[in-house]
């Protein structure tokens, strides 16, 4: 088998490539991953892998069965960070590939395509049938709505998830949960001469901000803990007092109970400023992504997978595994077995130079022709 899949990878490059710059012209800005879905439906119909459908997520599902009410589901997401509805400029340069989006999907969304057309051909039996997915919401205040459409309409089916999102050999097996907010501060405001003394939005904001930076993080052994405003917005003029001023503010920890101490505190801190009077805050929430829950039984078991996989292809190459957030977040929370590895190399994620390299996309399908392998191999249920 490993011979086939050297044999298979080489002839697939090409391929691999292609379909990563035909994807890469298909804009998918958050909440407009359509058009994506609708070419991954035709390309799996015309390449004979019939019998996908696109949910009521948006999500494009295609099924395998292997007589199992239990499924294992391999996801990779379609939409980017970019706002642009216009295609943006592939630019090839030696073995360096460069377009907004190129890696983080794009290039795991392609490798996902080819590996379901292989599974199909090659007819592999796995323990648990699977569910192909690519999916919608994963970036920014998607808040993860693909995959939690997904597990909600496959509630009690799903046995295990493996999200495609990120680069080769790491493995993501920890959730890091976030809440966001608008908080919003209004008044009456005035002219900055004639009403000098007023009460001034952004002033009354900043000094919140002050607040947020200046508390203590949660003692949580072994979490870690963040916060950021990320950005701000008000007034009217140089002179005028604001009248009103609006920031964005998120806390992220890989901690469900320093996440719960962080919004206490936050919502404490709004308090303290409504308080000082002359200014209405309000504190609206945006976006939510859970942390890990307990450590799912089978957890080790979807791991070793992977790492039987890095051995096969990258002998004696460490995996490191960390925390992220992606769409394993909410299996995490779950307490199902859940992963996120990577099929291609490259960097400058979520910026407008993001790029990977080519030479590197024949190892990653490899990898992840391996992995299917080793589920197809494995006598042993998760569960």
């Amino acid at each position: 088998m490993k011979d086939h899949i050297t044999i298979q990878t080489q002839k697939s490059e090409a391929e691999l490539e292609a379909l990563i710059e035909a994807l890469c012209t298909i804009p998918a800005p958050l909440g407009q991953e359509r058009a994506r879905a609708e070419f991954v439906q035709d390309w799996l119909n015309g390449n004979g892998l019939t019998g996908s459908w696109i949910d009521r997520s948006g999500n494009v599902i295609f099924p395998y069965s292997c007589n199992s009410e239990k499924y294992i589901a391999f996801t990779a997401h379609m939409d980017t960070v970019f706002p642009e509805t216009e295609p943006f400029p592939f630019v090839r340069e030696g073995t360096i590939a460069k377009c907004p989006g190129i890696g983080d999907d794009t290039a795991n969304m392609a490798a996902l395509m080819l590996a379901a057309r292989w599974v199909v051909q090659q007819r592999l039996c796995f323990p648990y049938s699977l569910l192909f997915v690519w999916d919608t919401g994963e970036e920014g205040l998607g808040n993860l709505n693909g995959v939690r459409g997904l597990m909600e309409d496959y509630a009690d089916h799903i046995a295990a998830l493996v999200a495609l999102d990120g680069v080769y050999p790491g493995l993501i097996n920890g959730a890091v949960g976030s809440v966001r907010w608008r908080i919003r501060a209004k008044t009456s405001g005035g002219h900055s001469f004639r009403n000098f003394g007023s009460p001034n939005a952004i002033e009354r904001m900043a000094a919140l901000i002050g607040a947020l930076y200046a508390q203590p993080l949660p003692d949580a052994e072994g979490a870690r803990t963040t916060f950021n405003v990320g950005s701000i917005a008000g007034g009217t003029s140089v002179n005028t007092i604001a009248q009103a001023c609006e920031i964005l503010y998120e806390v992220r920890s890989d901690s469900a109970a320093a996440l719960n101490a962080m919004e206490c505190a936050l919502n404490a801190l709004v308090r303290d400023a409504q308080q000082r009077g002359g200014v209405d805050f309000s504190c609206e929430e945006i976006g939510r992504r859970p942390a890990s829950g307990a450590r799912a039984e089978g957890q080790d078991a979807l791991e070793s997978h992977w790492k039987r996989a890095v051995q096969a292809v990258l002998p004696g190459q460490e995996v490191r595994c960390t925390s992220g957030s992606t769409d394993c977040n909410i299996p995490l929370s779950m307490a199902i077995p859940a992963m996120c590895v990577g099929a291609y190399r490259g960097g400058a994620a979520h910026t407008r130079k993001e790029w990977i390299d080519c030479a590197s996309l024949s190892t990653g399908y490899a990898l992840l022709l391996h992995l299917f392998h080793s589920f197809a191999q494995e006598d042993q249920q998760f569960l």
